[in-house]
């Protein structure tokens, strides 16, 4: 279920194609009829379009509901929350296609993490990509600092319009854009200003997203701990927005089955 319209964003459109093509997809491939309507909901705290694999994820988390309910309704999954491996690798390749819509030509290691979770190696071969899932129970943990390019602001056009060095004020209900004569770039001083503060609480921080996203994130070793209050109160105070306690190398795709009523394709089904 979306609360937005179709057309709001570019965003909510590609979405509205992933759920298409995902779901016409499966169900002529496995000849499958649904005879009834499908309530999906959907909900993220990341921002979209911020270089933090959010399409990988909601790729994943649609090609898994939308597979196990086929399967479902073909009584090939048995009422039970565990993952079969043979299904999670299914998920994955399904949302790798779903990934191409987004993308053009994902590596395919995005949607590999969403759904195994943990440790992914990805390894180029000549003529093709390798990617494999490493047991590992570690957990890495990372301050995400949210520099607010992944939202539009305005800025980005008018840099192109103008050139230069445009200036952006964030007011409380507003933002102000000025023309500066400068040739330099506004982009790269956000990003600078983040690095400089996490340096200066010996954190190194950098971009998501191969350096386009609007993220940055920095690891956090044990030994830097005792200063994070200090640096989260700074990077606040220049007004980022900053995400603690969160941790790498989770658990990737699960399915939670509330309850599920299956005799025959008439029914309702609820995952």
């Amino acid at each position: 279920m979306m609360n937005r319209k179709i057309g709001d964003s570019p965003a909510i459109q590609n979405a509205m194609n992933v759920i298409t093509f995902l779901l016409a997809s499966m169900l002529s491939t496995m000849n499958v009829k649904l005879n009834t309507g499908l309530m999906l909901t959907i909900s993220s705290e990341l921002v979209l379009g911020a270089g933090s694999g959010s399409s990988a994820s909601f790729a994943v988390s649609v090609a898994g509901t939308v597979y196990t309910l086929v399967k479902w309704l073909l009584g090939d999954v048995e009422d039970s929350n565990s993952l079969d491996v043979s299904i999670s690798d299914s998920v994955n390749k399904w949302a790798f296609l779903a990934e191409q819509i987004t993308h053009g030509k994902p590596s395919g290691l995005d949607n590999a993490v969403c759904t195994w979770g943990g440790l992914v190696k990805l390894k180029k071969l000549p003529l093709s990509t390798e990617i494999s899932n490493v047991l590992w129970m570690g957990r890495l943990e990372i301050l995400l600092i949210d520099t607010g390019h992944g939202k539009p602001s305005g800025l980005d056009n008018a840099v192109c319009t103008w050139g230069g060095l445009v200036k952006l004020k964030k007011l409380p209900l507003s933002t102000e854009i000025s023309y500066l004569l400068w040739m330099g770039r506004l982009e790269i001083l956000l990003i600078d200003t983040v690095i400089d503060i996490c340096k200066g609480h010996d954190l190194h921080a950098k971009l998501t997203g191969a350096g386009g996203g609007g993220y940055a994130y920095a690891l956090v070793p044990p030994y830097a701990r005792g200063g994070l209050d200090a640096c989260v109160r700074e990077l606040e105070r220049a007004r980022y927005t900053v995400y603690r306690d969160i941790q790498l190398g989770g658990q990737g795709f699960e399915l939670k089955i509330d309850r599920c009523y299956c005799v025959g394709l008439k029914d309702k089904v609820s995952l």
